[in-house]
């Protein structure tokens, strides 16, 4: 069931990611479902939109896709760790082991594939 009207001060959702085609997806399935969504193209974007929501995140999604391209998995441990009662979800290819490895040690919640993601991305940040 879809939401009419979003509440006075919804809980946010911030996107680690740098595709804005598919950030406009994102925003729109977020909305739908009752949260704001903040896309942070860098680790340094992340680290401030974390700090100005304060207590209004629900979740912080990873596209480890961006991680690959010249965001810096230690900055994205620190800012875990910083926030160690924001839930993680992290998305990339079910074929690259190494990256997947490196996100659950950096203390990503929870890793999904990207098909699953796009599949199932409702029912995930639910």
């Amino acid at each position: 069931m879809f939401r009419t009207s979003l509440p006075a001060d919804p809980l946010r959702l911030i996107a680690l990611n740098r595709d804005v085609f598919f950030g406009v997806r994102l925003r729109n399935l977020a909305k739908e479902l009752g949260y704001d969504l903040t896309l942070a193209p860098t680790a340094a974007r992340l680290e401030s939109e974390l700090a100005e929501a304060g207590d209004h995140v629900a979740l912080v999604i990873i596209d480890m896709n961006v991680l690959k391209t010249g965001v810096d998995w230690e900055a994205v441990s620190e800012i875990i760790a910083a926030h160690p009662g924001i839930p993680t979800l992290g998305f990339g290819s079910h074929t690259d082991v190494e990256t997947r490895r490196t996100a659950k040690r950096v203390g990503v919640t929870r890793i999904v594939a990207n098909s699953e993601f796009q599949r199932d991305a409702a029912a995930l940040i639910q």
